[in-house]
């Protein structure tokens, strides 16, 4: 047996070890004094400007909410709103320096943080825990047939519905897509891969927040018992046979318990009830996610996201606006139905959104709202639904419409 020369595989590791140190980056300098006076002068300025225009947009959202009380003011007395009754300019741009940036940031920059919302496999891993239930899946073909018979069932276009879907989905998104997920698609249409993160709940062709679906999802029940999803599903149940009107009761009954369980939920909440607070906290909570777990599957997915886009439609009715096109759908649809309503007066149209959103809002959806008229903000609207339009998931959706017909 060979003799091993232990002072060479000495000699040898610590070669590699060197070999090892000298590869890996250099651990970054402290910044020199004269670093730190130029970032303290540049920080001095930008301090300075942005508490400038701080003051100034201050003034703005002020005047912005004083105006919104007086319109809400008239509206209850029954007076007519003027376009004296609205803030007639855009918010104030900040025009100064950037922020610097301080020199050391590299040695005291923090990794960037997991998004801790779920994406649809932890959805699906939530109903799985506390209900022993698989969403029933699909192909998109099928999600999208289901989708465009239930819209038929509620008198709603495919120019309405592939219209929202385009825009909220970038014509692209699959049923369980999640908001902050891009889908890429080589030339021939299909999904090669998904990357991001959960940026929100958001999910399906509409993007429901989990407070939708559960808030959806309770509404339908306190209607009248044969306009519910668990009366629907047996009705279907008893026109099928086998394993598959089983499925359906069982599907029945899951829904009757889901909703037993929010009610009893949303009773202990140390919350004020008006119907939308509520639902926000439930959807933070396990059970949340199993509820909204429900837009992935084929049976009761479409039923709770059409009735969401349905109540938006028939709100618009009711306040008589016409011409309901997608983009003005939309537009209710992104800022919610009752401001979307005041926005869509003839009064409105030429005023900045600003009127009707916060600043907050304008900061998320700046591309549609930012800087804009209403008139201006359709417009921007429309031409993002146009365009994707011609995308492949659009595209799919306008033959699964022709094919329900």
């Amino acid at each position: 047996m060979p003799r091993v020369n232990r002072f060479g595989l000495l000699i040898s590791l610590f070669s590699i070890f060197a070999l090892v140190v000298t590869a890996l980056p250099l651990p970054a300098e402290a910044a020199t004094q004269a670093q730190l006076a130029e970032y303290e002068r540049k920080l001095a300025a930008y301090n300075s400007a942005y508490g400038a225009y701080k003051k100034k947009n201050d003034r703005y959202w002020a005047e912005i909410k004083r105006k919104r009380d007086l319109r809400r003011k008239l509206r209850r007395e029954g007076k007519t709103i003027k376009k004296k009754h609205f803030v007639l300019s855009q918010p104030p741009k900040y025009e100064g320096p950037k922020k610097p940036r301080h020199p050391d940031f590299k040695l005291t920059k923090k990794p960037p943080r997991k998004s801790t919302l779920p994406n649809a496999n932890q959805l699906r891993k939530a109903v799985k825990d506390l209900y022993d239930f698989t969403p029933r899946g699909g192909s998109e073909k099928d999600f999208k047939l289901a989708f465009a018979r239930e819209a038929q069932r509620y008198g709603l276009s495919s120019e309405q519905i592939v219209g929202v879907y385009a825009l909220e989905t970038g014509g692209k998104g699959p049923f369980d897509l999640v908001s902050g997920e891009a889908i890429t698609r080589n030339n021939k249409c299909k999904m090669t891969k998904r990357v991001g993160r959960p940026l929100s709940t958001a999910i399906g062709y509409f993007q429901l927040l989990n407070a939708n679906t559960s808030s959806t999802l309770a509404g339908n029940f306190r209607g009248p018992k044969d306009k519910r999803y668990s009366t629907r599903l047996r009705a279907l149940a008893d026109r099928e046979g086998g394993k598959r009107a089983r499925e359906l009761r069982q599907k029945a009954k899951l829904l009757e318990r889901m909703v037993k369980d929010m009610d009893k939920a949303i009773s202990r909440m140390d919350v004020r009830k008006n119907n939308w607070r509520e639902f926000r906290a439930l959807g933070k909570t396990k059970l949340g996610h199993a509820v909204h777990a429900l837009n992935l599957d084929l049976d009761i997915g479409p039923m709770i996201q059409m009735t969401k886009l349905a109540i938006v439609r028939d709100y618009a009715v009711r306040k008589n606006i016409k011409n309901l096109t997608s983009e003005r759908l939309e537009l209710m649809n992104l800022v919610g139905y009752p401001r979307g309503a005041l926005m869509l007066a003839p009064v409105a149209s030429d005023v900045p959104t600003a009127n009707f959103v916060s600043e907050r809002e304008i900061r998320a959806n700046r591309r549609v709202l930012g800087d804009k008229t209403v008139t201006q903000s359709i417009a921007r609207i429309k031409r993002v639904i146009d365009l994707r339009k011609k995308e492949c998931g659009s595209e799919e959706f306008f033959r699964a419409f022709r094919q329900a017909t």
